[in-house]
């Protein structure tokens, strides 16, 4: 939100490098104070939360490819557990800061917001509950609590088949969020363009009244114009009888009096 004091406040939404290609926000929005607030926080949600996906996918991506190197299908390297737990460590404190920012702040329904934490969660339990104990434990398998046995391939899918979950589930999010913002990017728009149309509308109706009001004064000064000219067209052909009367106070009003004592003094000089 630009613009100095005194200035209308102006939203100038330049692409996000958070954001992918096809989501980036490139248009100027003049606005009124609510609307630059509103369209500034709606691209900031957009924002929080397209850095909350492409910040979650490389930090899972980077844990993969860890987990990965550390645990071949049928061997462990011990190793490994070093860069695991540290990048383990460096997850629990950063997986979820984005999102959290964006649960914070957005007005999107409890289903939304609720599915997508819920699926973030999902998929890092599989890897903090399984994958990383898997390592740890120096075993190719781990004993599930259903009685089964999870083994590094089958780990793998699971968390790939819960990270497609969460991929939905910010898919929905964000096309939910860009929805929102487009709503208010068209109200703050049409309130603009509303304003400049009734600017227009005030301009022309100012040009109408100021053009009969123009015309109307014209008319009665060519009126008392007019009436002075008889008069005076009258006196020069001998008829001493016809005055100009009140006729303003302006210099067009002095000069009617001005004829009327001439009429008056050659009456009298006529009756003398």
């Amino acid at each position: 939100v630009v613009g100095g004091e005194g200035q209308e406040p102006r939203v100038v939404q330049r692409p996000l490098g958070v954001v992918p290609q096809h989501h980036r926000l490139e248009v100027v929005v003049q606005a009124r104070p609510r609307h630059a607030a509103e369209v500034a926080e709606g691209a900031h949600r957009v924002g929080a939360l397209a850095a909350a996906q492409q910040g979650y996918a490389s930090m899972r991506q980077g844990l993969l490819d860890t987990v990965s190197a550390a645990a071949a299908p049928d061997q462990l390297d011990p190793s490994f557990l070093p860069t695991v737990s540290a990048k383990r460590a460096e997850d629990e404190v950063g997986a979820f800061e984005l999102l959290d920012e964006w649960v914070a702040s957005t007005e999107q329904p409890a289903e939304i917001v609720d599915g997508l934490v819920a699926a973030q969660r999902s998929h890092f339990e599989i890897v903090e509950q399984v994958a990383l104990p898997l390592i740890e434990g120096g075993s190719p398998t781990l004993s599930a609590p259903d009685g089964g046995t999870w083994t590094i391939g089958s780990t793998l899918a699971e968390s790939n088949r819960r990270y497609e979950l969460v991929s939905e589930a910010y898919a929905a999010a964000l096309a939910a969020e860009e929805a929102a913002y487009d709503a208010v990017v068209a109200d703050a728009h049409a309130t603009t363009e509303t304003a400049r149309s009734q600017v227009k509308l005030g301009m022309i109706v100012a040009v109408v009244l100021g053009l009969v009001i123009a015309l109307f004064v014209a008319f009665r000064l060519s009126r008392r114009v007019d009436k002075v000219t008889a008069v005076a067209e009258r006196l020069a052909a001998g008829d001493l009888q016809e005055r100009v009367g009140p006729n303003g106070g302006d210099e067009i009003g002095r000069l009617g009096v001005a004829v009327d004592q001439a009429c008056d003094h050659l009456a009298q000089v006529g009756r003398a």
